[in-house]
């Protein structure tokens, strides 16, 4: 079994930050919510990750293949029900693919998008656990 850990604060107010204990993520809410702004959200953060582990994901996938994918953008929407309304919330990723590829590969790419390790975690049963420390 893999680990992986992630240790998170408050700093200030609603701002967060969050290590692995080499690098920094500054999490914060807007202005209007009572933060300040200094950092995207938790929920953006979280698509930040969906997106930025499908282009990486997309890019190996690529690069083992010796595709010629040159760059690769995805937009990650989130769409939640308002109050009162019945259905799941839904991640659509928007992939915008560059490079000489034919509809096969690029159809390929896309279905490894959905293949990174941080959506097959949204994917699968995923246990969740809060303990005080």
């Amino acid at each position: 079994m893999s680990e992986r850990i992630i240790d998170v604060a408050l700093v200030d107010g609603l701002r967060a930050e969050g290590t692995n204990g080499k690098h920094l993520v500054i999490m914060d809410e807007p202005v209007d919510d009572g933060g300040t702004d200094l950092g995207l959200t938790p929920v953006q953060l979280f698509l930040s990750a969906m997106g930025g582990c499908a282009v990486i994901t997309m890019r190996l996938y690529a690069q083992r293949k010796g595709w010629d994918l040159q760059d690769a953008k995805v937009q990650v929407t989130l769409k939640r029900p308002d109050r009162g309304e019945k259905f799941p919330p839904k991640l659509t990723q928007s992939i915008t693919l560059v490079g000489e590829l034919d509809d096969e590969q690029r159809e390929r790419l896309r279905q490894i998008a959905g293949r990174c390790p941080v959506h097959r975690l949204t994917d699968g049963p995923l246990e969740t656990e809060e303990v005080l420390a």
